[in-house]
């Protein structure tokens, strides 16, 4: 009788607080109580600006001390299930000073078209929001009418993303085996789909992935993929089971353990080259991708050089004017040797520089394994919100927090050599980078911050 009283007042307090909301909403209106009253102001300002659009999920939000509401909407045209994405200060919310996103639409078949609209027409803001259109078609059971363009024959649509300007899913073949598919949108059409591997097991992470960049997991690592500003998906981030992380970048591969130590101060854990092995879609074998070990006897460092003189001197021309004395480890692409002099660029085509090294003062390919670094560190937080930084920001449309910066050498007139975020070289003054100290290794046991910095002219 005990339990069965413990269940009866359960069931009778359940009933009260039912009873209790219910009430709440029949005197404000059906739904309307669970809608901020700012948040419903926002939708039917948007609903009013688009006509034939509905509001899917509408939210508020802090950052960087301002308020923000969020939106989405969609509707059904020409066939595609399309989505926008809304955003507006607080304060400008009804006046209509909006950011608009559009997502790549969805080719709906006839039937998902008319089941689409029906749910679309009759849609009110409740609990059930819909932020994009891969959660809308898979709520409603519409993922199977949707997207074909990304499928062959006998094959099914499991999962899909829309993005700013692409669609991603993953599709299932009659053996029960997985395939990532992604298709780039350019305004008008759908270009030819990139189709990945079959694997026993594909999944895309959608909290992580964004525009431009894929979170993929499989059955034995976890994989991002990213897509280049030519419309190509490789590999960027590797995590296969039982081995290090590691990511791929345009100059060569970081070792993640490492990185995640010290990528700000010293560049110990990069290893410059070209991976030797496939990391772009369609060549890409998800099972295939080789271990970090693997990876690194497979990298080409062929065309790399990195100082391994402390002091060396970078000059204009050979024999020529001093551009700065530098530390060990400065990483370059070679352009030119002439009679014991190596052309070095340093930092990006677009934002680096060019400088003349002796050959005695430098590691070539895969020498570089076993040059250390000494870029000085220091307290780069202080410069977060200076001029400087704000101008580095724009520069690179990038967080200045995010970026890695090296203190690679000195001028003669005693400022400092930046290589900032591997593509910019910048001078900074000594008052502006203030105390600096010995290098940061991640094998250093000891927190080595604030401790004087050796002069390395």
């Amino acid at each position: 009788m005990s339990g069965i009283s413990r269940m009866m007042k359960r069931l009778i307090s359940m009933l009260l607080m039912i009873t209790f909301f219910l009430g709440i909403g029949l005197r404000s209106g059906a739904l309307e109580w669970t809608i901020n009253p700012e948040e419903k102001r926002f939708s039917i300002a948007a609903e009013q600006k688009y006509p034939g659009w509905k509001v899917t999920w509408v939210s508020w939000y802090r950052a960087g001390g301002q308020d923000y509401y969020e939106m989405t909407l969609m509707r059904i045209s020409e066939g595609m299930l399309q989505t926008g994405a809304v955003f507006a200060k607080a304060e400008d919310s009804i006046a209509g000073n909006w950011t608009v996103y559009d997502n790549a639409p969805v080719p709906l078949s006839a039937d998902g078209e008319k089941k689409a609209n029906d749910i679309l027409d009759k849609f009110v803001l409740s609990p059930t929001r819909y932020r994009d259109a891969g959660e809308f078609l898979k709520a409603n059971s519409l993922i199977q009418e949707s997207a074909t363009n990304l499928l062959n024959e006998n094959e099914k649509l499991v999962s899909l993303q829309t993005y700013s300007d692409y669609l991603a899913g993953v599709a299932q073949n009659e053996a029960g085996l997985y395939s990532l598919r992604i298709a780039d949108w350019n305004g008008t059409d759908y270009r030819k789909p990139t189709a990945t591997s079959w694997e026993k097991c594909i999944s895309i992470n959608e909290v992580h992935s964004t525009d431009g960049y894929l979170e993929i997991y499989t059955s034995s690592s976890e994989d991002c993929l990213m897509r280049g500003n030519d419309g190509l998906w490789r590999l960027e981030v590797h995590t296969p089971e039982d081995s290090d992380r590691y990511f791929l970048t345009q100059e060569g591969i970081i070792d993640a353990f490492t990185n995640d130590y010290d990528p700000y101060y010293s560049n110990d854990a990069f290893h410059y080259g070209t991976p030797s092995f496939p990391i772009a879609l369609p060549e890409l074998v998800f099972a295939e991708i080789p271990s970090l070990e693997e990876a690194l006897s497979l990298l080409d460092a062929s065309g790399w050089a990195c100082i391994k003189t402390e002091g060396a001197a970078l000059r204009h021309q050979p024999e020529g004017e001093v551009s700065a004395y530098c530390f060990c480890r400065v990483p370059g692409r070679v352009l030119d040797k002439v009679n014991g002099w190596t052309l070095l660029q340093i930092g990006s085509d677009e934002f680096g520089m060019n400088g003349w090294l002796r050959n005695e003062d430098l590691a070539f390919g895969a020498d570089i394994e076993s040059v250390t670094c000494s870029f000085p560190s220091f307290d780069r937080w202080r410069m977060e919100d200076t001029a400087f930084a704000t101008d580095i920001c724009q520069q690179l449309n990038e967080d200045f927090l995010s970026m890695s910066f090296w203190l690679i050498g000195k001028t003669p007139e005693g400022d400092w050599l930046a290589l900032i975020d591997g593509q910019l070289i910048r001078t900074v003054s000594s008052e502006l980078i203030g105390t600096v100290s010995p290098a940061r290794h991640w094998w250093e046991d000891e927190e080595i911050m604030g401790l004087p910095a050796n002069d390395s002219e």
